[in-house]
């Protein structure tokens, strides 16, 4: 009985909130109906080589679970513009990202531990052009930035049971349907990862030698704005109304982009939902050895 107590009162001493997290969530899971813990690539138009407009298709740069409902949105095409026809053993010292090529993992080692999450992180995906949850794909672009430098940009969804959730995780934490940490301890984090070291696998081959150089998250007040715009006006979109070191662009990059849940000091937004709230983008160098 001693021991018993014991225990029942170190327990008492911790917050449930960092005790529990992940237990309360499954619990809370159990009472929802029909609203899953995802965060779902939706489809938008987007430009295709088709004659007619009408036939534009685009997909979301990342994230919601829901489908654009307004039918007024106009969207306007995007000026992308398109790389050159690069061998597949060019791109990206090696590592295929065209549509139906293998499997890729982005091994993320943060340069400080980080307590609340299992690290190394992988994010484990298929290169596609079309991404639904659960089918184990990433959308991949390929555009040229503002700067003229080659931008790789990987949406990848996050929810549970998503390919990169555990990078979700590893910046927020897992609460009850929302984010385990407030905005400042998120932007800490966020900061601490800053300079962690990437590894990308492919097959047989693996890139070292990259890192982390920034995360920015997009807000739940911009939300709405920046996944309605196409991939490259998106990145413009994150650019210009986020802080971020401008000599950040004047190097190739890949983007990791996967959507982030509501933190828990972050009120409701009305349309959103607490696991589709905001934007994460993980800006690495191609720098490899």
């Amino acid at each position: 009985m001693s021991v018993f107590c014991l225990f029942i009162g170190i327990g008492m001493m911790f917050s449930v909130r960092h005790l529990f997290p992940v237990f309360l969530d499954l619990i809370a899971l159990n009472f929802m109906e029909n609203d899953e813990v995802v965060c779902q690539v939706s489809e938008i138009p987007v430009k295709t080589l088709k004659s007619e407009p009408d036939n534009y298709q685009y997909y979301f740069p990342i994230v919601s679970s829901n489908k654009v409902k307004e039918e007024g949105v106009r969207i306007d095409e995007p000026q992308a513009q398109i790389l050159p026809d690069i061998e597949a053993e060019d791109r990206a010292f090696g590592i295929n990202f065209k549509d139906g090529s293998a499997p890729v993992t982005i091994v993320v080692e943060p340069v400080i531990k980080q307590n609340h999450a299992k690290t190394p992180v992988e994010i484990t995906f298929l290169p596609g052009e079309n991404c639904v949850f659960g089918d184990g794909h990433a959308c991949v672009y390929e555009f040229l930035s503002p700067t003229g430098n080659r931008i790789i940009f990987v949406s990848v969804h996050s929810g549970m049971g998503g390919e990169a959730d555990g990078f979700r995780h590893l910046l927020e934490g897992t609460g009850i349907n929302q984010g385990l940490f407030d905005s400042e301890e998120v932007l800490k984090i966020a900061q601490a990862l800053s300079g962690s070291e990437i590894h990308i696998k492919q097959g047989e081959e693996k890139i070292t030698g990259l890192a982390l150089e920034a995360v920015a998250r997009i807000s739940p007040e911009l939300f709405t704005a920046y996944t309605r715009l196409p991939v490259q006006e998106a990145f413009d979109f994150a650019i210009q109304n986020l802080s971020l070191d401008p000599e950040l662009f004047n190097q190739d990059l890949l983007v990791i982009e996967t959507c982030g849940w509501r933190l828990s000091d972050e009120i409701w937004v009305d349309g959103l939902k607490d696991t589709s709230s905001s934007v994460y983008l993980g800006f690495v160098n191609f720098v490899g050895n």
